[in-house]
């Protein structure tokens, strides 16, 4: 996420949407009555042929509805400014908000707020990260991005142990699919794991087919191929990627579910968490964005007071793996400095 401009206190921001994580952001921003300015389009009628045309035209919505499907945010609302003066102020009009576009936000900006706004400057700095697990003709590959995680996989038929007629000719084949999936992806760094010898085998394959990519890949040994062996990496190299967001969020919910277990520095529910806030015991509270969305009133009052109390706010993402076992528990949890 660009930022053009940015006045907190004046509530106005202007940003430019470089990639679908900005989406993501963007969407946990928005809210109903907030005033969105944008590039728009308008039908205006040609009254000599009866008929209309779509013209260019700048105008700012106040927000009534809005909704996100991963790639565009599509918002409704009623004018009420607008760069032509044909176009009627306070009827209704719609646009997508998606990749390269340009808004102004207006809105009253609250400590939620500015924990997003952090969280989505930070991104910037940010560059997504490939995992490839290989197996015998299987290949499990995660793109790391700040907030997301996207799955793929290759499958190979390469014949069996006892079928080596061929085999060799196989695996060459199959490396080389991999090598150029990956090279769709503009990473920073590719991780390359697995149980068996086929990580290794991989990583040789590279060495004799493409000197920059291979530039970018370290091997990281794990028990698991698969899914599991990518989720083992994302918890095993946060040497690595202990910036990304969606790292953060794997590592705070393991840390309470680790202190559920040992029945210690841990709260959840709405209830609890405000009972632990009362003996400011919460450090770091942990909340996804879908209760944020669903809490809005109650979220903003335990965000300001945590903070104001020295804590920490972390938000994650209720559609990873670790914001659905969060949103399992109530959608919002502590972890807390002493236990109550």
């Amino acid at each position: 996420m660009k930022f053009l401009a940015k006045n907190i206190r004046g509530n106005f921001i202007k940003i430019k949407i470089e990639n679908l994580d900005d989406l993501w952001w963007l969407n946990n921003l928005i809210e109903k009555g907030d005033l969105i300015k944008t590039k728009t389009y308008r039908r205006k009628k040609l009254e000599d042929v009866g008929k209309s045309e779509r013209e260019q035209v700048i105008i700012k919505i106040s927000v009534e509805k809005y909704d996100f499907n991963g790639k565009i945010i599509h918002v409704i609302g009623k004018i009420v400014e607008s760069s032509d003066e044909d176009v009627p102020l306070h009827t209704y009009h719609s646009f997508n908000i998606t990749i390269d576009d340009i808004i102004a936000l207006e809105k009253n900006f609250n400590n939620y707020h500015i924990e997003i706004l952090k969280e989505a400057e930070k991104g910037n700095f940010l560059r997504q990260i490939l995992i490839v697990v290989v197996d015998e003709g299987t290949a499990n590959i995660a793109l790391l991005k700040d907030v997301r995680v996207e799955y793929s996989e290759i499958s190979w038929n390469i014949g069996g142990k006892r079928n080596t007629e061929g085999r060799d000719k196989r695996k060459v084949e199959f490396y080389a699919e991999i090598l150029n999936f990956i090279k769709n992806f503009s990473v920073y760094k590719i991780i390359i794991g697995g149980a068996g010898f086929e990580k290794e085998n991989f990583y040789e394959f590279l060495k004799n087919k493409d000197k920059e990519i291979l530039k970018i890949c370290v091997i990281e040994n794990t028990g698991n191929c698969g899914v599991n062996g990518i989720k083992e990496i994302i918890g095993r190299s946060k040497h690595l990627i202990k910036e990304m967001n969606v790292v953060e969020d794997a590592n705070f919910i393991s840390q309470l579910m680790y202190e559920i277990s040992k029945d210690n520095l841990y709260c959840y529910s709405l209830n609890d968490v405000e009972n632990a806030l009362n003996y400011g015991a919460v450090d770091v509270l942990l909340l996804t964005n879908k209760f944020f969305n669903e809490h809005r009133k109650e979220c903003v009052k335990i965000i300001k007071e945590v903070k104001n109390k020295g804590g920490r706010i972390h938000i994650a993402d209720s559609e990873n793996e670790a914001g659905m076992q969060l949103e399992a528990l109530g959608g919002i949890a502590g972890l807390l400095r002493f236990k109550i």
